[in-house]
C-alpha cells in the first residue's frame, strides 16, 4: 500500500513525496510537487511523479525537527498551523492496483479523519492515465471547496 497527503491551498496543489520510518510513521518529504489547481497537466505531472516514487524508507526526524514540515515552508508561510488554515487536505492510497481518494477533517477526539462522503475509488480495471486523469478532476473539484 502507499499513500500521499495532497494540500489545496490558495488555488496551489501540493503534493509531497510520502516516507516511512522503520518506527511506522508516515512523513510528508521531499521533493514536494506543486501546480496551480486549474492547470490539469501540471496536476498531472505532480501526482504522476509522486506515484512513480512511490514511498521510501526515511529515518524518523530528531524530536526539535520532526515538526518542520517541509510543505508550510515552500508555501512561504512560517508554520504550519498557519498553512493548514484555509488549506483543503486530501489523501490517496493505493492498494492493490485500486486508487481510494478522500478529505481530512476534524475528528471528534482529536486529529484528523476521513471524511466519508467524500470518498472515492477508482478500481484496479482503470489503466494508470485515466486514472490520474479522474484523481486530478476530484483533486480540482475538492479544491473548489
Amino acid at each position: 500500500m502507499s499513500g500521499w497527503a495532497i494540500y489545496v491551498r490558495k488555488n496551489q496543489v501540493f503534493i509531497p513525496s510520502s516516507g516511512d520510518t522503520k518506527e511506522g510513521i508516515v512523513l510528508d518529504i521531499e521533493p514536494i510537487e506543486v501546480a496551480d489547481l486549474q492547470d490539469v497537466a501540471g496536476v498531472r505531472v505532480a501526482l504522476t511523479n509522486v506515484i512513480a516514487r512511490g514511498r521510501r524508507l526515511v529515518p524518523l526526524p530528531a524530536p526539535d525537527a520532526f515538526n518542520k514540515h517541509p510543505v508550510h515552508q515552500l508555501a512561504g508561510v512560517k508554520t504550519w498551523s498557519a498553512f493548514y488554515k484555509g488549506t483543503r487536505q486530501l489523501f490517496l492510497v493505493r492498494r492493490d492496483g485500486s486508487f481510494e481518494l478522500f478529505a481530512l477533517k476534524k475528528g471528534d477526539q482529536g486529529g484528523y479523519v476521513p471524511d466519508e462522503p467524500t470518498r472515492q475509488w477508482i478500481t484496479p480495471d482503470v489503466p494508470l492515465a485515466p486514472a490520474i486523469d479522474r484523481i486530478v478532476a476530484l483533486i480540482q473539484r475538492a479544491g473548489g471547496n
